[in-house]
């Protein structure tokens, strides 16, 4: 307010002030442009917004990894398959791109693979009989035993071999009793009737069928043979036998049967896996020896009574 009444005022301007002000400039008075280009401005504009870099797909959670599939809603799915497996081939993954590939071709085989893929996974458990028989096949000693569980127990496979207890338990049941067995230093022996018992239970342990009330008879075949010039040790011996011959007796089962139907067969009779020893003798064989034997066998036949 101070200054109103000037402002408002008509200034009388001399001629040559209004001759400036409304004369146009000429090209040499106009201002020329810098030659130093300006230099970018440090300030952010308030509206400006930073996109943020997409995540990979494989690192997204299942609900946004549905909300980016959802862009794809309305393509075709062949088509989708096709462009995926291309570009999984692109990406060194050709084994899951033979498996698209495959599926396409053969639709008809996809409940087939999705009953494979939901079948559980079948671990092998060896019993206390299938470990003892691959402890005596491959000569196990207990330390190896124990070293092979202890191995699969600490990659993960803590199931599979039973302990070297179970296994030595289920080796005590395969024998038969003490009393039917003679031992001395020189021989050792067992009944006949004891062998051929412990035979039949394990054979019928060995099946899967159960065979109660049923007349089962086991067919089998016997022999012996001697072997002489062995080793000899340094070893104290009745009387004036030695170590350096024996003379063995020996019994294979090959096969048992419920009247005309087979129930087991012996797969390899002629094999010493299946050979079971009656007695054995450091004796030279001889003529007396034989004739003994078999007389021992024969008696021991016909004393056998159905169990």
């Amino acid at each position: 307010k101070l200054y109103e009444k000037w402002l408002e005022a008509n200034i009388d301007w001399p001629s040559c002030v209004r001759t400036l002000v409304h004369q146009e400039p000429t090209v040499d008075e106009m201002p020329r442009a810098s030659s130093v280009s300006p230099e970018p401005s440090t300030s952010t504009s308030v509206g400006t917004m930073t996109k943020r870099p997409r995540k990979p797909f494989i690192d997204l959670g299942s609900k946004q990894k549905k909300r980016r599939s959802d862009d794809h809603t309305g393509e075709d799915s062949t088509e989708l398959a096709y462009t995926a497996a291309a570009r999984l081939k692109e990406d060194g993954h050709g084994n899951i791109a033979s498996v698209i590939e495959y599926m396409l071709k053969n639709p008809e085989a996809a409940t087939k693979i999705n009953e494979t893929l939901k079948k559980p996974v079948k671990t092998v458990i060896f019993t206390p009989e299938k470990a003892l028989g691959l402890l005596l096949s491959l000569k196990l000693s207990k330390w190896q035993y124990i070293t092979l569980r202890e191995t699969a127990i600490r990659e993960g496979a803590k199931d599979i071999y039973p302990s070297y207890y179970k296994v030595q338990q289920t080796k005590v049941d395969c024998y038969p009793p003490k009393q039917s067995m003679s031992v001395t230093d020189s021989s050792a022996r067992i009944t006949l009737q004891a062998l051929l018992d412990i035979t039949v239970t394990r054979i019928l342990k060995s099946l899967s069928n159960e065979m109660q009330n049923k007349q089962l008879k086991l067919i089998s075949k016997w022999g012996f043979d001697g072997a002489s010039n062995q080793s000899r040790y340094k070893q104290k011996m009745e009387g004036q036998q030695d170590d350096s011959s024996i003379f063995m007796t020996s019994l294979v089962p090959l096969k048992l049967t419920d009247g005309d139907n087979t129930i087991w067969t012996n797969p390899k009779p002629c094999s010493v896996l299946y050979c079971r020893p009656v007695q054995f003798t450091f004796v030279k064989e001889s003529e007396a020896v034989v004739l003994e034997l078999k007389k021992q066998m024969d008696d021991e036949i016909e004393a056998l009574v159905p169990t």
